[in-house]
């Protein structure tokens, strides 16, 4: 099986977690802004990754319509955000804005707890997500995403390995 990891990163998040990814499964990577339709040809299976914005998985609508021109291939989504992992409601909710109720049933997913970079963001989308998690801080404390952080960990990416290991 050959497999392509695809991502799209605008604060790092995603990048690293692919490239990650990449390197253990000894797969090819390219940045979603390199590829096309064609470029899927050459593969069996896709991981793509993406940051979660507004609770949409960045460039996989555009990815998803390249893959379903593919025949017969599997894909494996990986959700990368800023909320932790133990949110479960959140990140259910955010697959179903990502998939329809058939899809969430036959792709693979996965979510990766990132960070966010306010940094690295353009002034809307950086106003925008403070908006969000002063909204957010104000119904939960415990979880302060109003300051950039990083909970990127090579760990966190086993499952993921494990499994595309597994359909090598």
């Amino acid at each position: 099986m050959k497999i392509l990891v695809v991502y799209s990163s605008k604060t790092g998040f995603s990048e690293y977690y692919a490239k990650v990814i990449s390197k253990k499964c000894e797969c090819d990577i390219l940045n979603l802004g390199d590829i096309e339709a064609s470029t899927l040809n050459n593969y069996d299976v896709f991981v793509y990754l993406g940051g979660i914005y507004a609770g949409i998985v960045n460039g996989f609508s555009k990815f998803k319509k390249m893959y379903d021109e593919s025949k017969n291939k599997k894909l494996v989504l990986i959700a990368v955000g800023a909320v932790p992992n133990n949110s479960y409601a959140t990140i259910e909710k955010m697959w179903r804005r990502n998939f329809k109720e058939s899809e969430l049933k036959t792709i693979k997913h996965f979510y990766l707890q990132g960070g966010i970079a306010y940094e690295k963001l353009g002034f809307i989308s950086k106003r925008l997500m403070k908006m969000a998690a002063n909204n957010m801080y104000r119904k939960d404390k415990e979880h302060d995403l109003r300051e950039s952080f990083n909970y990127t960990s090579e760990s966190k990416c086993e499952p993921i390995i494990n499994y595309l290991r597994g359909i090598k």
